[in-house]
Parts: C-alpha cells; structure tokens; sequence
C-alpha cells in the first residue's frame, strides 16, 4: 500500500510541477532579483533534485527525512520547524 501511495504522490508532483516551479521562479525574480539567466541556473539545478526526489518516493525510500533536509539542518536551517512556525 505504501508503494502505491509513493506513486500517486509522485505522479501528483509530475502533474504539478510546472506551477510549483512558476511560482518559485517567480519569488526569486520578484523578491531577490533573479534574472532569467539566473532563473535558469536555478532551474536547471532545481530540477534534477526534484526529479531525484520522485525516484525517491518510488523506491519506498520509507519515512526517511530527504538528504536536503539533513544537509539544511547541518546550516542551521530546520524546515520542518518552519513548516510548524507558519503551519
């Protein structure tokens, strides 16, 4: 069952990523100044962890916290505090 779930929620991702992207892109243009050179950079970058992250979820990677999380937290930056913060 878990399997399956890993795959809807993959298959949701793959449906909306476009806007998800749009809207990052977006923030950084709007509120940082990012220019379409940058916003590429950016995406191109982006885009391969996403994609990482759906293979992820496609080899019942279990409840296992994702590697950017960890590494964040390494920096000082805890997102699921922040998701609790503002949630």
């Amino acid at each position: 069952m878990n399997l399956e779930i890993q795959r809807q929620l993959a298959e949701y991702d793959q449906k909306h990523l476009a806007e998800i992207d749009a809207m990052i892109l977006w923030v950084l243009h709007d509120q940082f100044g990012f220019g379409p050179k940058r916003l590429r950079k950016f995406y191109d970058s982006f885009r391969v962890c996403i994609d990482e992250l759906v293979k992820r979820y496609e080899m019942d990677a279990g409840d296992d916290v994702w590697l950017c999380t960890k590494m964040l937290k390494q920096v000082g930056v805890d997102v699921e505090q922040w998701h609790k913060e503002t949630g």
